[in-house]
């Protein structure tokens, strides 16, 4: 009997899970800070954090990135609630354009976790917090969709892990804007032969449709 409790209030709780999930899609415009580093080493080799705050500077960029990204949001209640998304950015630097010429691509797949401080008929303040798994390709020399080889591109590629904190404000049922600051955690070169690795902070201003 017990069993059979407890798997009708997994279920009922299942269900009203996805009674509040809610459908989302997103704009995003980003700042990009990073260090570009240089690695000569086989793939699979991890950076930690990010190398911006490294002492060896070869070459700081400053960048512009343009993204979209969809997922659900689901809430818990009207205080705590968590999101999933899968996102796609590209961006390119904005110094240094005399020596660099920087194309990146990245694929984002993440969840937070939300919070509501503050709620009232038409206005909601919060905060969220969350973790991101990314693939990100890039070029130095502006060549990232014209060739297929990391030799030729003078680029590279890498997996890892995004920490994510940020603000929100959410104005009536659908429109939801946020500041969000992703810090790096860890990233894994994928090059063969190794090649640059950028592992950058991003400041991020984003718009979410919340259908």
């Amino acid at each position: 009997m017990k069993k059979l409790l407890m798997a009708g209030l997994v279920s009922f709780s299942l269900s009203a899970s996805l009674a509040e999930a809610r459908f989302f899609l997103g704009l995003e415009a980003s700042y990009g800070l990073s260090d570009i580093k240089f690695d000569g080493g086989e793939s699979g080799k991890i950076f930690w954090g990010s190398n911006v705050f490294n002492n060896e500077k070869f070459g700081e960029v400053h960048y512009w990135v343009a993204g979209i990204n969809l997922g659900t949001q689901h809430d818990i209640s009207d205080m705590l609630g968590w999101r999933w998304f899968f996102g796609v950015n590209y961006g390119e630097n904005i110094n240094r354009k005399n020596a660099i010429n920087l194309q990146y691509l990245e694929l984002q797949l993440g969840g937070d976790i939300l919070f509501n401080f503050t709620q009232s008929d038409s206005l909601s303040f919060g905060a969220f917090t969350g973790i991101a798994g990314n693939f990100n390709s890039h070029s130095t020399n502006g060549k990232l969709f014209t060739t297929t080889s990391i030799d030729e591109n003078l680029g590279g590629s890498s997996a890892g892990l995004i920490g994510r904190v940020g603000l929100a404000l959410v104005v009536g049922e659908h429109n939801r804007f946020e500041l969000t600051t992703n810090i790096p955690i860890m990233q894994a070169s994928l090059s063969k032969h190794g090649g640059s690795v950028l592992n950058p902070i991003t400041f991020t201003l984003g718009y979410k449709f919340i259908f």
